[in-house]
């Protein structure tokens, strides 16, 4: 069984971005959703990246966030 639609909600962020949310940056053109959450023990370490999409790695590699620069 599949979704039939997808909804969502895009306004500008306020506060802290929490795992499983992003936002876009409309004067980059970029989308950013934050996937792990970071703090004082856990933080960006590494990246992956190509020409428009980047993954940023913890120190264990595992997904922190992903960075879209696909203008809509």
């Amino acid at each position: 069984m599949g979704v039939s639609t997808l909804k969502l909600r895009i306004d500008t962020p306020t506060g802290k971005v929490y795992p499983g949310r992003g936002f876009y940056q409309r004067d980059e053109g970029a989308l950013y959703v934050q996937v792990g959450e970071v703090s004082d023990q856990r933080h960006c370490f590494s990246y992956l990246e190509a020409e428009s999409v980047r993954f940023d790695l913890d120190q264990h590699a595992q997904l922190m966030g992903i960075e879209v620069t696909e203008p809509r």
